[in-house]
């Protein structure tokens, strides 16, 4: 049976111990709301209209000349 044992950290390492709990939960939150915000993103997209003209090349070289600087 699993059984819990009491450390003593001290002032300075409970501190640093909070601190990156506090700092990982708040990164599961933006992560989180990330997901989210994607998943919203891909639902609209689903439901949008579809796009007769569409030029695939078109749109990867203006990718590329937006991004690849």
């Amino acid at each position: 049976m699993a059984r819990n044992t009491p450390v003593a950290l001290g002032d300075h390492f409970d501190e640093f111990v909070a601190e990156k709990i506090n700092a990982g939960l708040r990164k599961l939150e933006d992560d989180e709301t990330k997901l989210q915000l994607l998943r919203d993103k891909l639902k609209a997209g689903e439901y949008s209209q579809l796009v007769d003209d569409f030029d695939g090349a078109n749109f990867i070289a203006e990718l590329n000349k937006k991004h690849l600087k």
